[in-house]
Protein backbone atom coordinates (compact mmCIF):
# COMPACT_ATOMS: atom_id res chain seq x y z
CA UNK A 1 0.00 0.00 0.00
CA UNK A 2 1.21 3.25 -0.95
CA UNK A 3 2.26 4.95 2.15
CA UNK A 4 1.12 8.30 0.70
CA UNK A 5 -2.77 7.13 0.91
CA UNK A 6 -2.52 6.42 4.89
CA UNK A 7 -4.09 9.10 6.80
CA UNK A 8 -4.72 10.35 10.40
CA UNK A 9 -8.17 9.35 10.81
CA UNK A 10 -8.94 12.06 13.60
CA UNK A 11 -7.22 14.73 11.77
CA UNK A 12 -9.02 14.09 8.73
CA UNK A 13 -12.23 13.76 10.05
CA UNK A 14 -11.00 17.41 11.53
CA UNK A 15 -10.27 18.58 8.34
CA UNK A 16 -13.39 17.58 6.62
CA UNK A 17 -15.13 19.27 9.05
CA UNK A 18 -12.98 22.37 8.65
CA UNK A 19 -13.76 22.39 4.54
CA UNK A 20 -17.66 21.70 5.47
CA UNK A 21 -17.67 24.82 7.37
CA UNK A 22 -16.13 26.59 4.69
CA UNK A 23 -18.41 25.51 1.94
CA UNK A 24 -21.29 26.45 4.42
CA UNK A 25 -19.77 29.65 4.57
CA UNK A 26 -20.06 30.62 1.10
CA UNK A 27 -23.62 29.06 0.80
CA UNK A 28 -25.10 29.50 3.61
CA UNK A 29 -28.89 29.52 2.81
CA UNK A 30 -31.66 27.34 1.69
CA UNK A 31 -32.02 27.10 -2.22
CA UNK A 32 -35.64 25.50 -2.65
CA UNK A 33 -37.38 28.83 -2.94
CA UNK A 34 -37.24 30.96 -6.12
CA UNK A 35 -38.26 34.79 -4.67
CA UNK A 36 -40.13 35.78 -7.72
CA UNK A 37 -43.34 34.91 -5.32
CA UNK A 38 -41.82 36.08 -2.02
CA UNK A 39 -42.84 39.08 -0.84
CA UNK A 40 -40.09 39.59 1.18
CA UNK A 41 -37.48 40.30 -1.34
CA UNK A 42 -37.91 43.64 -2.15
CA UNK A 43 -34.10 44.15 -1.89
CA UNK A 44 -32.33 40.77 -2.71
CA UNK A 45 -28.97 39.71 -3.51
CA UNK A 46 -29.17 39.37 -7.37
CA UNK A 47 -26.74 37.34 -9.87
CA UNK A 48 -26.33 37.81 -13.37
CA UNK A 49 -26.45 34.88 -16.53
CA UNK A 50 -24.19 35.79 -18.60
CA UNK A 51 -24.95 32.79 -20.97
CA UNK A 52 -28.66 33.53 -20.79
CA UNK A 53 -28.59 37.40 -19.88
CA UNK A 54 -31.11 37.22 -17.25
CA UNK A 55 -30.71 38.17 -13.98
CA UNK A 56 -31.41 35.59 -11.03
CA UNK A 57 -32.00 35.03 -7.58
CA UNK A 58 -29.76 33.21 -5.15
CA UNK A 59 -31.83 29.98 -4.92
CA UNK A 60 -32.05 29.96 -9.07
CA UNK A 61 -28.13 30.61 -9.54
CA UNK A 62 -27.63 27.22 -7.50
CA UNK A 63 -30.85 25.20 -8.40
CA UNK A 64 -31.47 25.86 -11.64
CA UNK A 65 -30.19 24.95 -15.39
CA UNK A 66 -27.68 28.63 -15.18
CA UNK A 67 -25.94 26.60 -12.13
CA UNK A 68 -23.62 25.12 -14.80
CA UNK A 69 -23.08 28.55 -16.73
CA UNK A 70 -21.38 31.95 -16.45
CA UNK A 71 -22.22 33.36 -13.09
CA UNK A 72 -21.10 37.37 -11.54
CA UNK A 73 -22.90 38.48 -8.26
CA UNK A 74 -24.06 41.97 -9.19
CA UNK A 75 -24.97 42.69 -5.49
CA UNK A 76 -28.30 43.81 -3.52
CA UNK A 77 -30.76 45.18 -5.96
CA UNK A 78 -34.23 46.92 -5.06
CA UNK A 79 -37.27 46.08 -6.70
CA UNK A 80 -35.67 43.00 -9.07
CA UNK A 81 -37.84 40.53 -10.24
CA UNK A 82 -36.08 36.97 -10.58
CA UNK A 83 -36.03 36.52 -14.42
CA UNK A 84 -35.20 32.53 -14.11
CA UNK A 85 -37.66 30.30 -15.95
CA UNK A 86 -39.81 33.70 -18.12
CA UNK A 87 -40.16 33.42 -21.78
CA UNK A 88 -39.15 36.77 -22.73
CA UNK A 89 -35.85 36.73 -21.08
CA UNK A 90 -35.02 33.26 -20.50
CA UNK A 91 -35.06 29.91 -22.07
CA UNK A 92 -34.78 27.60 -19.39
CA UNK A 93 -37.83 26.79 -16.96
CA UNK A 94 -37.48 27.50 -13.22
CA UNK A 95 -37.43 24.44 -11.15
CA UNK A 96 -38.38 26.13 -8.43
CA UNK A 97 -41.80 28.14 -10.18
CA UNK A 98 -42.41 26.58 -13.22
CA UNK A 99 -46.01 29.16 -13.32
CA UNK A 100 -43.16 31.74 -13.93
CA UNK A 101 -42.55 30.24 -17.33
CA UNK A 102 -45.42 32.43 -18.98
CA UNK A 103 -44.88 35.79 -21.09
CA UNK A 104 -44.59 37.92 -17.71
CA UNK A 105 -43.11 41.41 -18.69
CA UNK A 106 -40.63 42.08 -16.14
CA UNK A 107 -39.61 45.89 -16.32
CA UNK A 108 -36.49 45.05 -14.50
CA UNK A 109 -33.73 47.69 -14.56
CA UNK A 110 -30.26 46.33 -15.95
CA UNK A 111 -26.70 48.64 -15.10
CA UNK A 112 -23.39 47.73 -16.42
CA UNK A 113 -23.09 45.85 -13.56
CA UNK A 114 -25.26 42.98 -15.42
CA UNK A 115 -22.11 42.77 -17.64
CA UNK A 116 -19.94 42.41 -15.16
CA UNK A 117 -18.57 46.32 -15.46
CA UNK A 118 -18.38 48.19 -11.93
CA UNK A 119 -17.95 51.85 -10.99
CA UNK A 120 -17.27 55.13 -13.95
CA UNK A 121 -13.96 53.22 -14.43
CA UNK A 122 -16.11 50.48 -16.13
CA UNK A 123 -13.61 47.63 -14.45
CA UNK A 124 -14.44 44.38 -13.25
CA UNK A 125 -14.91 43.37 -9.86
CA UNK A 126 -11.59 44.50 -7.85
CA UNK A 127 -8.91 42.96 -6.14
CA UNK A 128 -9.48 41.35 -2.85
CA UNK A 129 -8.07 44.81 -1.11
CA UNK A 130 -10.19 47.06 -3.15
CA UNK A 131 -13.09 47.50 -1.49
CA UNK A 132 -16.49 48.52 -3.17
CA UNK A 133 -19.64 51.22 -2.45
CA UNK A 134 -23.29 50.47 -3.85
CA UNK A 135 -25.45 54.05 -4.48
CA UNK A 136 -28.19 53.67 -2.38
CA UNK A 137 -30.37 55.91 -4.55
CA UNK A 138 -29.28 54.43 -8.03
CA UNK A 139 -32.21 56.00 -10.08
CA UNK A 140 -29.76 56.88 -12.62
CA UNK A 141 -27.00 54.29 -12.27
CA UNK A 142 -28.97 51.23 -11.56
CA UNK A 143 -27.40 50.81 -8.04
CA UNK A 144 -24.16 50.57 -9.51
CA UNK A 145 -20.87 49.72 -7.54
CA UNK A 146 -17.91 51.83 -6.90
CA UNK A 147 -14.37 51.30 -5.77
CA UNK A 148 -13.62 53.32 -3.05
CA UNK A 149 -10.00 54.10 -4.48
CA UNK A 150 -11.69 56.07 -7.50
CA UNK A 151 -13.49 57.97 -5.20
CA UNK A 152 -10.42 59.64 -3.77
CA UNK A 153 -11.59 60.17 -0.86
CA UNK A 154 -7.84 60.23 0.99
CA UNK A 155 -7.77 64.11 -1.34
CA UNK A 156 -10.30 65.24 0.60
CA UNK A 157 -9.68 64.08 3.64
CA UNK A 158 -12.72 61.69 4.43
CA UNK A 159 -11.92 58.49 5.46
CA UNK A 160 -14.51 55.20 5.77
CA UNK A 161 -16.06 56.05 9.28
CA UNK A 162 -17.21 59.56 8.32
CA UNK A 163 -19.74 58.05 6.06
CA UNK A 164 -22.34 55.21 6.10
CA UNK A 165 -23.95 55.44 2.54
CA UNK A 166 -23.71 56.91 -1.06
CA UNK A 167 -25.57 58.45 -3.61
CA UNK A 168 -23.21 58.84 -7.14
CA UNK A 169 -22.74 61.38 -9.12
CA UNK A 170 -25.05 60.69 -11.46
CA UNK A 171 -28.39 60.53 -9.30
CA UNK A 172 -27.51 63.44 -7.85
CA UNK A 173 -27.34 65.06 -11.37
CA UNK A 174 -31.01 63.67 -11.64
CA UNK A 175 -32.16 65.58 -9.08
CA UNK A 176 -29.87 68.38 -8.83
CA UNK A 177 -32.98 70.24 -8.03
CA UNK A 178 -33.73 68.55 -5.26
CA UNK A 179 -30.37 68.70 -3.61
CA UNK A 180 -29.83 72.15 -4.12
CA UNK A 181 -33.35 72.94 -2.08
CA UNK A 182 -32.18 70.80 0.69
CA UNK A 183 -28.74 72.32 0.93
CA UNK A 184 -30.59 75.91 0.33
CA UNK A 185 -33.61 74.82 2.96
CA UNK A 186 -31.32 72.68 5.71
CA UNK A 187 -28.03 74.52 5.45
CA UNK A 188 -27.87 74.08 9.11
CA UNK A 189 -28.31 70.42 9.37
CA UNK A 190 -26.19 69.92 5.96
CA UNK A 191 -23.50 68.19 7.93
CA UNK A 192 -25.15 64.96 7.69
CA UNK A 193 -24.38 65.57 4.29
CA UNK A 194 -21.04 65.30 2.51
CA UNK A 195 -20.20 66.95 -0.86
CA UNK A 196 -17.75 64.77 -2.81
CA UNK A 197 -16.27 65.61 -6.15
CA UNK A 198 -15.79 62.24 -8.30
CA UNK A 199 -13.72 62.34 -11.32
CA UNK A 200 -13.88 60.21 -14.09
CA UNK A 201 -11.35 58.04 -15.33
CA UNK A 202 -10.40 60.69 -18.04
CA UNK A 203 -9.91 63.33 -15.31
CA UNK A 204 -11.58 65.74 -17.42
CA UNK A 205 -14.95 65.46 -15.77
CA UNK A 206 -16.12 65.91 -12.26
CA UNK A 207 -19.65 65.49 -10.54
CA UNK A 208 -20.62 66.06 -7.59
CA UNK A 209 -21.59 63.11 -5.26
CA UNK A 210 -23.14 62.53 -1.82
CA UNK A 211 -21.51 60.41 0.88
CA UNK A 212 -24.10 59.99 3.86
CA UNK A 213 -23.49 59.97 7.75
CA UNK A 214 -25.12 57.67 9.58
CA UNK A 215 -28.72 58.10 10.73
CA UNK A 216 -28.81 59.84 7.34
CA UNK A 217 -32.70 58.31 7.51
CA UNK A 218 -33.70 60.35 10.32
CA UNK A 219 -31.85 63.15 8.30
CA UNK A 220 -34.79 62.72 5.49
CA UNK A 221 -37.41 62.09 7.81
CA UNK A 222 -37.31 65.18 9.07
CA UNK A 223 -37.10 66.95 6.04
CA UNK A 224 -40.35 64.84 4.85
CA UNK A 225 -42.32 65.77 7.66
CA UNK A 226 -41.73 69.27 7.73
CA UNK A 227 -42.22 69.80 3.97
CA UNK A 228 -45.76 68.18 4.35
CA UNK A 229 -46.43 70.81 7.08
CA UNK A 230 -45.22 73.32 4.63
CA UNK A 231 -47.14 72.01 1.95
CA UNK A 232 -43.47 72.09 -0.41
CA UNK A 233 -44.35 69.89 -3.68
CA UNK A 234 -41.23 69.11 -4.44
CA UNK A 235 -39.06 67.56 -1.43
CA UNK A 236 -42.51 66.34 -0.17
CA UNK A 237 -42.94 64.54 -3.50
CA UNK A 238 -39.30 62.95 -3.53
CA UNK A 239 -38.64 62.16 -0.12
CA UNK A 240 -42.48 60.92 -0.04
CA UNK A 241 -42.64 58.97 -2.74
CA UNK A 242 -39.71 58.62 -5.27
CA UNK A 243 -36.95 57.73 -2.82
CA UNK A 244 -39.12 57.13 0.28
CA UNK A 245 -37.56 53.59 0.43
CA UNK A 246 -34.53 54.85 -0.60
CA UNK A 247 -33.68 57.38 1.75
CA UNK A 248 -36.47 57.69 4.30
CA UNK A 249 -37.70 54.54 4.67
CA UNK A 250 -34.96 51.78 2.95
CA UNK A 251 -35.96 48.19 2.25
CA UNK A 252 -34.68 45.43 4.54
CA UNK A 253 -32.42 43.43 3.32
CA UNK A 254 -33.77 40.23 2.37
CA UNK A 255 -32.14 36.92 2.81
CA UNK A 256 -33.49 33.31 2.64
CA UNK A 257 -33.85 30.97 4.97
CA UNK A 258 -30.50 29.75 6.66
CA UNK A 259 -29.15 25.90 6.41
CA UNK A 260 -28.56 24.50 9.58
CA UNK A 261 -24.53 23.39 9.41
CA UNK A 262 -24.67 19.67 9.81
CA UNK A 263 -21.74 18.64 11.42
CA UNK A 264 -19.72 15.41 10.47
CA UNK A 265 -18.62 15.11 14.23
CA UNK A 266 -21.52 16.25 16.17
CA UNK A 267 -24.41 14.56 17.01
CA UNK A 268 -26.74 15.97 19.67
CA UNK A 269 -24.24 18.40 20.44
CA UNK A 270 -21.63 15.82 21.15
CA UNK A 271 -18.44 16.41 19.66
CA UNK A 272 -16.71 13.40 19.22
CA UNK A 273 -13.51 14.51 18.30
CA UNK A 274 -12.77 17.86 19.97
CA UNK A 275 -14.87 17.36 23.41
CA UNK A 276 -13.83 15.85 26.23
CA UNK A 277 -16.14 13.42 26.76
CA UNK A 278 -16.25 9.15 26.90
CA UNK A 279 -17.41 9.01 23.50
CA UNK A 280 -14.92 11.55 22.02
CA UNK A 281 -11.88 9.39 23.54
CA UNK A 282 -13.47 6.21 22.58
CA UNK A 283 -13.62 7.75 19.15
CA UNK A 284 -10.05 8.46 19.02
CA UNK A 285 -9.12 5.31 20.18
CA UNK A 286 -11.30 3.60 17.21
CA UNK A 287 -9.31 6.04 14.87
CA UNK A 288 -6.07 5.45 16.19
CA UNK A 289 -6.64 1.56 16.06
CA UNK A 290 -8.28 1.80 12.49
CA UNK A 291 -4.74 3.30 11.03
CA UNK A 292 -2.13 1.49 13.06
CA UNK A 293 -3.57 -1.66 12.98
CA UNK A 294 -6.16 -1.80 9.84
CA UNK A 295 -3.90 0.58 7.56
CA UNK A 296 -6.65 2.51 6.14
CA UNK A 297 -6.21 4.74 3.08
CA UNK A 298 -8.10 7.32 2.09
CA UNK A 299 -11.02 5.32 -0.15
CA UNK A 300 -11.84 2.79 1.81
CA UNK A 301 -12.13 5.43 5.38
CA UNK A 302 -14.80 7.13 4.07
CA UNK A 303 -17.04 4.12 4.22
CA UNK A 304 -15.13 3.18 7.66
CA UNK A 305 -16.56 6.93 9.01
CA UNK A 306 -19.80 6.58 7.89
CA UNK A 307 -20.08 3.03 9.52
CA UNK A 308 -18.22 4.43 13.19
CA UNK A 309 -20.21 7.42 12.73
CA UNK A 310 -23.45 5.55 13.22
CA UNK A 311 -22.11 2.79 15.67
CA UNK A 312 -21.11 6.13 18.35
CA UNK A 313 -24.35 7.70 17.70
CA UNK A 314 -26.43 5.44 18.98
CA UNK A 315 -24.61 5.14 22.40
CA UNK A 316 -24.99 9.00 22.18
CA UNK A 317 -28.72 9.13 21.84
CA UNK A 318 -29.00 6.14 24.30
CA UNK A 319 -26.57 7.87 27.00
CA UNK A 320 -25.04 4.62 27.15
CA UNK A 321 -21.32 4.48 27.70
CA UNK A 322 -18.81 3.50 25.12
CA UNK A 323 -16.84 0.26 26.78
CA UNK A 324 -13.66 -1.34 25.94
CA UNK A 325 -16.17 -4.18 25.30
CA UNK A 326 -17.56 -2.49 22.56
CA UNK A 327 -14.61 -1.16 20.82
CA UNK A 328 -13.31 -4.94 21.04
CA UNK A 329 -16.58 -6.05 19.06
CA UNK A 330 -16.15 -3.20 16.44
CA UNK A 331 -13.40 -4.40 15.32
CA UNK A 332 -14.27 -8.28 16.00
CA UNK A 333 -16.95 -7.71 12.90
CA UNK A 334 -14.29 -6.16 10.65
CA UNK A 335 -11.66 -8.86 11.16
CA UNK A 336 -14.38 -11.24 9.89
CA UNK A 337 -15.26 -8.97 6.79
CA UNK A 338 -13.57 -7.49 3.66
CA UNK A 339 -13.40 -4.01 4.51
CA UNK A 340 -12.89 -2.84 1.60
CA UNK A 341 -16.03 -4.30 -0.33
CA UNK A 342 -18.36 -4.66 2.44
CA UNK A 343 -17.77 -2.24 5.24
CA UNK A 344 -20.52 -0.13 4.30
CA UNK A 345 -23.20 -3.03 4.89
CA UNK A 346 -21.79 -4.78 8.46
CA UNK A 347 -21.06 -1.30 9.77
CA UNK A 348 -24.85 -0.65 9.95
CA UNK A 349 -25.51 -2.96 12.84
CA UNK A 350 -23.52 -0.92 15.42
CA UNK A 351 -26.15 1.80 15.21
CA UNK A 352 -27.71 -0.19 18.05
CA UNK A 353 -26.44 -0.35 21.29
CA UNK A 354 -28.44 -2.82 22.67
CA UNK A 355 -27.90 -5.64 20.03
CA UNK A 356 -23.92 -5.62 20.31
CA UNK A 357 -24.41 -5.80 24.67
CA UNK A 358 -26.45 -8.95 23.98
CA UNK A 359 -24.21 -10.18 21.76
CA UNK A 360 -21.04 -9.66 24.08
CA UNK A 361 -23.07 -11.22 26.91
CA UNK A 362 -23.90 -14.44 24.97
CA UNK A 363 -20.01 -15.00 23.83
Amino acid sequence: MNDDTIIDAVDYLENQEKLDYEAYKALPYKFDTCTFNVPEAKRQMIFSCMDCKVGICYSCSISCEHYNHEITEVGYKKNFACECGSLKHDQYTCSLFDKKHIDYDLDNLKGQNFNGEFCFCNNETPVDDDKMIQCTLGHSCNENWFHLSCLKLDNQGIVEDDFEEFICGDCVDLYKDVFDKIFEKYSEMAKLLLLQLITSQSGYESKPALLLKKTYSKFFQYILNAETQDQSPLLKTFLGKIAYHDLVSPYEFYEPPREEFQSRIKVDSTNYVADEDVYSKNETEIMRLAVEEKQLDVEKFNAFRDGLKSFLTGFAKSKDVVKKEDIELFFKNLKSQNLASTVNDDLGEFSNPESEQEELESD
